[in-house]
């Protein structure tokens, strides 16, 4: 299998000349305090987190979700409740013929295929919604509610309120993917219920309401965690149709899953087929070259891209719960939410989701520090086109630029050069054909994510560990 290559000079400013696992062992040597986790039974200290690997420690390696074992380590990041309206007590009718607390693998209408990306949102996320207005296509977000080092999705300084608004505006579907991406087959009631609630809490902070539908992270449950769902109110949902998008994350592996998708699709009769599909949309290729390659076969099949709740024949009604025991929101809320008007010429998720449109003398950008206005700088770089007009396409950073603003930047573009750069990391050690981890070393460890496929925020996470501990 080919090296994925990580360009790590161009993302911090220096050179580095020794291999990748020898760049970070010093630095796990001098933070591995004890061991920990499932093969030795022992928790950390307050505040200590428990490495994949079994080691406690502090910092990015050691702390980020999904790798940190959250039942040995108090201080994983996906042991912090997030703020927000507690779902504990919230009513949990089971409404509808919809099954819950089973697993449903296939849709119930033919002609629809309902596409699903797991793990968002993320960095590709909003290009992926653009790619789907453009061929007015349904889907639906299995969202995770804090993994891969993005912060938590009802973070107001983080792009992903917005977001979560905008897949809600634009039609598609919010389902829960869980909090932190942990293999719930695993976990004690109480870190169970954790993963269920705090997305919960997450998605009412942000929405008003949750989501009735999830999908288990590595598809992975049983008579337990299937029950536990059903006392939750869950629709338990998986697919029969999978590219395998995340085991073929570059240009030269990615025409293996477009070929498993012309097996299932091309050719087929609408009147007589459908399927329940899943991608991620944190997989670079998936988002930028698979999903309009699927769009496309779709139209010329003359099948229909849908939320899994239409393939299920589920009303919107019943896709969503409110935190009190008021009615769940309405087919129109839920599909075409009212974003306020500005009160004070501030915009944006970090402004409670108020628009510019609709402000006068054509102030109607919502610039990308949340101020509505009509100049270049409100609707060029950095404008906000869900809670406002925009012009022009984004500039990327100018060459030669270094610091945490062009850190940032280079998460986006990682991908896209990963190919190409010059620090070597064999992709054996980072991929596998199963939803299982493969065994490597901590260090390497900490980059595989849920599904197995490399991401630029594990990357910069572990240079910017590197550069604390020994300096630029």
């Amino acid at each position: 299998m080919k090296s994925i290559t990580l360009p790590i000079a161009s993302l911090v400013g220096f050179s580095i000349a020794s291999p990748w696992s020898t760049l970070f062992s010093r630095s796990l040597d001098r933070r591995q305090a004890g061991r920990c986790g499932t093969g030795f039974g022992t928790v950390c200290g307050r505040n200590e987190c428990c490495s994949s690997a079994g080691w406690c420690g502090t910092g990015y390696l050691y702390c980020s979700a999904p790798s940190c074992q959250i039942e040995y380590g108090p201080g994983c990041d996906a042991n912090v409740r997030p703020g927000g309206p507690d779902t504990t007590n919230a009513a949990r009718p089971k409404v509808g013929s919809i099954p819950y607390g089973q697993a449903i693998y296939r849709c119930n209408r033919n002609g629809d295929i309902a596409l699903t990306y797991d793990d968002g949102p993320y960095t590709y996320t909003e290009d992926l919604l653009n790619l789907l207005q453009r061929y007015n296509a349904k889907a639906t977000f299995y969202i995770t509610g804090r993994n891969l080092g993005k912060g938590a999705i009802n973070d107001p300084d983080t792009p992903w309120p917005g977001l979560i608004w905008r897949m809600v505006r634009d039609g598609h579907q919010i389902a829960s993917h869980t909090w932190s991406h942990q293999r719930l087959t695993t976990l004690s009631r109480s870190k169970f219920w954790n993963q269920m609630i705090y997305n919960e809490i997450a998605f009412a902070d942000i929405l008003g309401y949750f989501p009735t539908y999830m999908r288990p992270p590595y598809s992975a449950s049983n008579t337990t965690t299937d029950a536990w769902l059903n006392e939750l109110g869950y629709h338990i949902t998986y697919f029969n149709l999978d590219t395998e998008g995340y085991l073929h994350d570059s240009p030269n592996m990615i025409s293996t899953s477009k070929q498993i998708w012309d097996n299932t699709v091309e050719g087929r009769s609408p009147a007589t087929n459908k399927w329940l599909h899943i991608e991620h949309d944190p997989v670079y290729q998936t988002v930028y070259n698979l999903t309009e390659y699927m769009l496309r076969s779709i139209r010329r099949n003359n099948f229909t891209a849908v939320t899994v709740g239409q393939c299920l024949q589920d009303p919107p009604s019943n896709w969503y719960r409110t935190v009190s025991s008021s009615p769940s929101p309405t087919s129109t809320s839920s599909s075409s939410p009212t974003f306020p008007a500005t009160a004070n010429g501030r915009c944006g998720s970090r402004h409670g989701g108020a628009t510019c449109r609709g402000e006068p003398n054509g102030e109607t950008c919502c610039s990308q520090n949340g101020w509505c206005g009509g100049t270049s700088d409100h609707c060029g770089r950095g404008c906000q086109p869900v809670f406002g007009t925009c012009r022009g396409t984004p500039e990327p950073a100018a060459p030669g630029r270094c610091g945490a603003a062009i850190l940032s930047h280079s998460i986006r573009i990682l991908h896209s050069t990963a190919i190409d750069g010059q620090t070597q990391l064999d992709v054996n050690t980072l991929h596998t054909k199963t939803h299982a981890k493969p065994s490597a070393p901590d260090n390497t460890q900490a980059l595989i994510d849920a599904k197995t496929f490399v991401t630029p925020e594990y990357a910069v996470g572990l240079i910017r560990d590197w550069i604390t501990a020994h300096g630029p």
